[in-house]
């Protein structure tokens, strides 16, 4: 390029940068817009499904355990029978 071909010199303006207060707010505002999206998946995961399996094991376990509060005869009299005596 010659001298008088060559573009001449701008100054390009650059744009102030943001506070840190309203880079704050524009994070605050995606993480808030992103749990509205998804709040439904936290509550199952945090609350639901604890709940679901605990209703679960106890109705399990319930019916393991007869109405005297004692375990089946047929299960605890086979345990009984494969411990080692003690005499």
């Amino acid at each position: 390029m010659t001298a008088d071909t060559a573009p001449s010199a701008q100054l390009i303006s650059v744009a102030p940068l943001p506070s840190s207060w309203e880079l704050t707010m524009r994070a605050f505002r995606c993480w808030l817009t992103t749990y509205r999206r998804l709040w439904r998946s936290s509550v199952w995961s945090s609350f639901l499904g604890p709940v679901f399996y605990l209703a679960a094991m106890g109705y399990g376990l319930g019916s393991l355990v007869d109405k005297n509060g004692t375990a089946s005869r047929t299960w605890s009299t086979s345990r009984r029978r494969s411990w080692p005596s003690r005499r």
